[in-house]
């Protein structure tokens, strides 16, 4: 019962608030179809400029860095490509490739994390920085 009352009471007062608002000449405008077919952006004033030499609201794509190389490293299950920056840890390029490397000491002692670089020279990655050529590293895993 007060579940329908509720109900009834909303629809009286959204009749009268249209009765009200048309009896006193306000109205709803329409927009023109013109921009209902077209996704445009309008014009609203006061904030059109507002951000206009904002560079995050640039429309260019981000450009890739000229000082980056390509490692690609090679695993048992697969190959995986990214780009790093010479002079960077080869430990923190592969850990942000997501490539299984395993570390033991850290500081080039052990040998645990021992990997080919370009198939030919052992390096170990926890000492080694990312050359200035693109390179390929093929690991124990």
């Amino acid at each position: 019962l007060v579940n329908h009352f509720v109900n009834m009471l909303s629809r009286v007062i959204v009749t009268f608030l249209v009765l009200a608002s048309s009896a006193c000449g306000f109205s709803v405008p329409k927009a023109p179809s013109v921009l209902l077919r077209r996704n445009i952006a309008l014009p609203m004033g006061m904030f059109d400029n507002a951000f206009k030499n904002d560079p995050a609201f640039d429309k260019k794509p981000a450009a890739k860095p000229s000082n980056t190389i390509t490692v690609t490293f090679k695993t048992q299950k697969g190959e995986k490509t990214v780009e790093a920056v010479p002079g960077s840890r080869m430990a923190a390029v592969a850990a942000s490739a997501r490539v299984p490397i395993a570390y033991n000491c850290k500081n080039g002692e052990c040998g645990t994390c021992e990997v080919l670089l370009n198939g030919k020279k052992v390096i170990r990655t926890c000492q080694f920085v990312v050359p200035k050529s693109d390179c390929t590293i093929v690991t124990k895993n």
